[in-house]
C-alpha cells in the first residue's frame, strides 16, 4: 500500500535514513517495520498501489466475478494489472494473482457505501468536495452577537445585513445561533419585553448544525437534515455559516 515501508526499501535496498510514512486504511498488508522473515532475495519487484483503488476492486471482484475477497485482495490484482501494463505482457501470457484474504470482515467497511463515502473511496453527487470549498466560493464575512447583546440591537443588525441567524460567541469561542426563529417565538412567547434583554436566554445550539472546514459535502448535506444552516467551526471558532442555497449554488457553478 501507499505508505508501506517496503517499497522504499526494496528500491533503495536498505531501509530509507528519512523514511516517510503514511497511514493507509488497507489491513493485512505492507508495514512500518521489516518482518524478520522476510527476504528480498525471492522478490523480483514491487508495486505500490492506493487505498482507493483496492477498494474499488475489491467491490468490482464481487459484483463482476462472484469472488468475495477483502481489500488486500483487491491490492493484489490492481498491482499485478498495473505491473502487466507496465511491461507490456502479451495477451496469451498467463499470471497467476492469489488473492489473500475473504470479505465477510469487511462488510461494515469496504461493502458499506456510508463508510466509502465517509472515507472519500466512493464518488457521489457531491464529488471529494468538503465545507471549505464552499466557503471559498461564497463571500463569507461573518456576523456574529455577543451574548451580552440586546435582543433589540440583534434584530437591528439582522435588518442590516440582510441575514436571518447570527451565531453568537464569548471570547471567540461559539455559543450557539439565535435565528430568526428563535426570536419570533420568544417575543411570541411572553406578552411584555424590556429594551435590554440580552441573548443569553435565547441561544440555541440547536437551531444550526456543526461541521468543520474538512466536513465533506455529502455529510454538509446530511447535517441539514438536522438545521436549516451549518456553523462551520474551525478550532471552536466560527469560521463561516453555510445554508442550503449556498450547497446548492455551489454544485450548480462546478457542473456548468
Amino acid at each position: 500500500p501507499l505508505g508501506s515501508l517496503l517499497y522504499d526499501t526494496f528500491r533503495l535496498g536498505r531501509v530509507p535514513k528519512e523514511a516517510f510514512f503514511k497511514t493507509y486504511k488497507i489491513e493485512g498488508i505492507g508495514e512500518d517495520f521489516l518482518p524478520p522473515t522476510l527476504n528480498f532475495d525471492y522478490v523480483d519487484d514491487v508495486v505500490q498501489v492506493g487505498d482507493r483503488e483496492s477498494f474499488i476492486m475489491t467491490r468490482r471482484l464481487v459484483r463482476e466475478e462472484g469472488i468475495f475477497c477483502g481489500g488486500s485482495s483487491g491490492t493484489a490484482l490492481v498491482g499485478a494489472l498495473n505491473w502487466i501494463k507496465a511491461h507490456n505482457v502479451a495477451a496469451d501470457q498467463k499470471v497467476v494473482v492469489i488473492l489473500p484474504d475473504s470479505g465477510n470482515r469487511y462488510l461494515s467497511k469496504i461493502f458499506s457505501d456510508d463508510w466509502m463515502r465517509e472515507n472519500r473511496f466512493l464518488e457521489t453527487p457531491f464529488g471529494h468536495g468538503t465545507v471549505a470549498d464552499v466557503l471559498r466560493h461564497k463571500p463569507n464575512v461573518v456576523i456574529t452577537a455577543d451574548p451580552r447583546e440586546t435582543k433589540r440591537a440583534v434584530v437591528a443588525k439582522m435588518k442590516q445585513f440582510n441575514i436571518s441567524q447570527v451565531p453568537v460567541v464569548d471570547s471567540g469561542q461559539y455559543l450557539g445561533i439565535v435565528s430568526e426563529v428563535t426570536l419570533l417565538d420568544h417575543l411570541l412567547s411572553e406578552p411584555e419585553h424590556s429594551e435590554d434583554e440580552t441573548l443569553a436566554d435565547i441561544v440555541s445550539t440547536e437551531v444550526a448544525a456543526q461541521v468543520t472546514p474538512d466536513t465533506s459535502l455529502d455529510s454538509l448535506a446530511d447535517a441539514f437534515a438536522h438545521g436549516q444552516v451549518a456553523v462551520v467551526l474551525d478550532d471552536g471558532h466560527v469560521a463561516g455559516i453555510v445554508t442550503k442555497i449556498d450547497l446548492i449554488d455551489f454544485v450548480g457553478q462546478r457542473t456548468k
